[in-house]
């Protein structure tokens, strides 16, 4: 693939995975918001270890300096810094700035920069959703711009209202922590705790790191503490997809869809994997004006971990999945990743799963897993004793569902079937039973045989032979043997050496002679050309050299398939129609429009078909790779995957005091994977307008005249 074709795939899985296309400016406004937070800490510290403001630090008798709160009493202490805090949170968190909002240059809160973009971009994105619908809206650029149309009276009283509605809930958030600081410096000063101390329990209430927060820290109706800084950055989101969403339905009132009752139905996933407070809007339907405050539910829930996740080829570091890769998901079938969400530098917290067999997996709190129940939750409201979903494998002997990770479902399964192993020939059992048993019998009997003394006797040798360098593995014949049969580099570069050697093409004046003769022969001969030769092939119903290995692979998995099967208006290689499958031989030729393609797979899909695609070079090459990823697939569809339950053992929980990135995968229709064999899932849900067929004209009809008033 062409760079510019990745980053045309690329783009399209980013705008598929933020349906607001707002994400970079979501990062933008938290990461202003983490400055402003981390310049107050600063500031506290300095004020009270370095200029030691409530003279507590006698030994260096540090001057108090112009701030200084060393009064009297711990009352006055705690007064005068909550006064001197005040400022310090008017001037940094809570800053006005001289800026040009609505065409009018005035003082306004920070925030309303990042509002005003979100808000612009979901106008642009209504225009798009309006056509959709077949509304003959006009473009933006033909109505003054995204300026003229954030300028309509309409929109100006919406966008004003939510810059109010930031800036205030901003202002909760830091009178919230004013009142939590408040009452941690009390108990500080009455505790007697010293400036470092102090300042550290201070910090703890902003962002919860480092010293646990005193009791009296307010905290949520699930008794949980959460830092202002925390609550800061979820408000960010949360704001910036509701200044999107708020637009967005402004602008569907503003061509006159509202006038018709036109409504707005809750998209998600459309399945079961759908978190509570979601699956009870799924497959409803709203009028504008009841939508409008519902969206969003939960903007920000990602997975923090690097465990392995199930793919078509087998188990995969979620570090390294790719777009286009297939994972198994909660459904137990395969679906394709079309983004891979990164969140970098972060420290949330974690919450731990320990299982039996040993099996642990790590994830932010606010994941969400599935219960045995099919209900999606968050983790940190699991406790020990609950079960959740995991990767099922059958046990060899009896059948019996059990955890992916083992072969048996208990001991006594696993000694019988190898009991019925070693004596499956009753002949050959009663005769080395009947022969064993007499030896042993009067080996031990006469004391010429102890178990114990056996043991020792042959990890002793070990040793000896070891120490004298002359155990098996250690000798140099064996050493040699064994590289002998590794692929080692060594053997890679020798062969290629001789490769080249005894390559006549390795001379460049043969070289030069061979191309000259060949563009001479294309020249005089263009049907000769090999995409010339290909296209003749392709239209005579042959198959290519990849195909019939492909075809070859097919049949020996003695699987029914449809060689050129037509679907909509396309044939495509191979089609399996009972499970649904097709499977495409990349050649070069039929497969250089990268983006022609990916609308003729999705139309495919749409028709209820999974879609795989092998390159030419793969099938050459990794043929058995492919018959195990196929097998995999067909397992899928054949019902081979279950899952079971997995009860939760121990549960740990811990703030992550290092900056850490945040892994996660967007799957198409499921947004589920198995991490560790533990279903896990990040859900996400937008509004999008329908509109019934007899209300088209009326639609229609009601934005020609809204266009005509705007």
């Amino acid at each position: 693939m062409s760079n510019t074709c990745q980053h045309i795939a690329t783009y399209a899985a980013l705008r598929n995975a933020d349906p607001t296309r707002t994400s970079t400016l979501r990062a933008m406004f938290v990461r202003d918001v983490n400055r402003r937070f981390t310049k107050l800490k600063k500031d506290i510290y300095t004020s009270i270890v370095t200029n030691d403001a409530f003279g507590l630090n006698i030994q260096t008798n540090v001057a108090a300096g112009p701030n200084a709160f060393a009064f009297n009493t711990s009352a006055e202490k705690v007064d005068a810094f909550m006064k001197w805090l005040q400022i310090q949170i008017d001037e940094g968190i809570l800053e006005v700035k001289y800026m040009n909002q609505l065409g009018a240059a005035g003082q306004q809160p920070w925030t309303n920069m990042y509002i005003q973009d979100s808000y612009k971009r979901g106008i642009t994105r209504a225009r798009y959703e309006t056509k959709k619908l077949g509304i003959k809206v006009p473009p933006i650029e033909e109505t003054g711009g995204i300026r003229a149309a954030f300028g309509t009276p309409f929109h100006m009283d919406r966008v004003g209202l939510l810059y109010s509605r930031t800036f205030q809930e901003l202002k909760g958030i830091t009178a919230a922590m004013d009142s939590q600081i408040s009452r941690v410096l009390s108990q500080a000063m009455a505790d007697g705790d010293g400036p470092l101390t102090i300042a550290r329990k201070l910090r703890a209430v902003i962002d919860g790191k480092g010293t646990a927060v005193s009791k009296l820290a307010i905290k949520d109706s699930l008794g949980r503490f959460i830092p202002a800084q925390r609550r800061a950055q979820t408000m960010a989101r949360t704001e910036m997809i509701r200044a999107h969403h708020q637009a967005t339905i402004q602008e569907y009132e503003n061509w006159g869809i509202e006038g018709v009752n036109v409504k707005a139905e809750w998209s998600t996933a459309g399945d079961d994997r759908v978190c509570q407070q979601c699956s009870a809007l799924e497959g409803n339907v709203y009028s504008l004006e009841e939508i409008r405050p519902m969206i969003p539910v939960h903007p920000n829930c990602f997975i923090d971990t690097q465990t392995p996740i199930y793919t078509s080829t087998g188990w995969k570091p979620i570090g390294k999945v790719e777009i286009g890769d297939l994972v198994l998901t909660h459904k137990n079938r395969f679906r394709k990743v079309y983004a891979l969400p990164r969140t970098p530098k972060q420290k949330p917290e974690v919450t731990k799963f320990k299982f039996k067999g040993d099996l642990k997996l790590s994830m932010t709190s606010n994941h969400q897993v599935m219960l045995l129940n099919g209900q999606w939750v968050e983790a940190n409201t699991l406790k020990e004793g609950d079960k959740l979903v995991v990767l099922a494998n059958r046990c060899k002997r009896c059948g019996k569902l059990i955890p992916y990770f083992n072969k048996y479902c208990s001991k006594t399964c696993n000694s019988l079937d190898i009991t019925d192993k070693q004596w499956s020939d009753p002949g050959h059992r009663k005769n080395i039973s009947a022969k064993n048993s007499k030896s042993m019998k009067k080996q031990y009997a006469l004391g010429l045989r102890d178990k114990d003394t056996i043991c020792l006797a042959a990890n002793k040798k070990v040793k000896e032979l070891s120490a004298k360098g002359e155990f098996v593995l250690q000798q140099p014949e064996t050493r040699e043997l064994i590289k002998q049969v590794t692929n080692t580099p060594e053997h890679k570069e020798a062969s290629s050496k001789r490769m080249k050697e005894n390559n006549p093409m390795s001379n460049p004046e043969t070289r030069d002679k061979a191309k000259t003769s060949l563009n001479e022969l294309y020249a005089n001969h263009p049907e000769k050309r090999l995409n010339a030769r290909m296209a003749k092939h392709r239209k005579s119903g042959n198959k290519t050299y990849i195909e019939k290995r492909m075809l070859d692979l097919l049949d020996k998995m003695e699987m029914e398939y449809v060689f050129q099967y037509p679907i909509l208006r396309y044939n495509v290689d191979f089609a399996l129609p009972e499970l649904r499958i097709v499977i495409e031989c990349d050649g070069e030729y039929w497969h250089q429009d990268k983006e022609k393609e990916a609308k003729r797979d999705k139309a495919i899909r749409e028709q209820g078909w999974a879609v795989i695609h092998y390159t030419g070079s793969k099938i050459n090459k990794h043929i058995d790779l492919i018959e195990d990823e196929l097998a995999r697939v067909f397992g899928n569809h054949t019902g081979e995957y279950e899952t079971v339950e997995i009860e939760i053992e121990k549960i740990e929980k811990w703030q992550i005091k290092r900056n850490r990135t945040l892994y996660n995968l967007s799957v198409e229709e499921d947004e589920s994977y198995m991490a560790k064999g533990i279903v896990v899932h990040n859900c996400r849900c937008m509004a999008l307008p329908t509109m019934p067929i007899k209300d088209k004209k009326a639609v229609k009809k009601a934005a020609k005249k809204a266009a005509e008033t705007i």
